[in-house]
């Protein structure tokens, strides 16, 4: 991730109320994130996504794999029904 690309996340999840950002007056200006009371709040959502994506990694891959070939399978039979 970029310093660009974090900066604007960071700003997003401030505008959502998620993070405060406090700058310090210091020679090179510091910036602080915390999270806020919402932000805090989200944690245990997104930690059992988390698991929930640990646990069934394997099945979407698996799904994913499957798509993918029919899809290609599709791709062909169409472009030899063509020809």
């Amino acid at each position: 991730m970029t310093q660009k690309s974090l900066t604007k996340a960071l700003r997003r999840l401030e505008r959502d109320g998620l993070v405060d950002r406090r700058v310090h007056a210091t020679v090179p200006p510091r910036v602080e994130y915390r999270l806020t009371g919402l932000g805090r709040e989200v944690g245990p959502l997104l930690g059992g996504i988390d698991d929930w994506a640990k646990r069934n990694a394997d099945t979407v891959v698996a799904a994913r794999t499957s798509f993918d070939a029919a899809t290609r399978a599709d791709v062909v039979s169409e472009w030899t029904s063509r020809g």
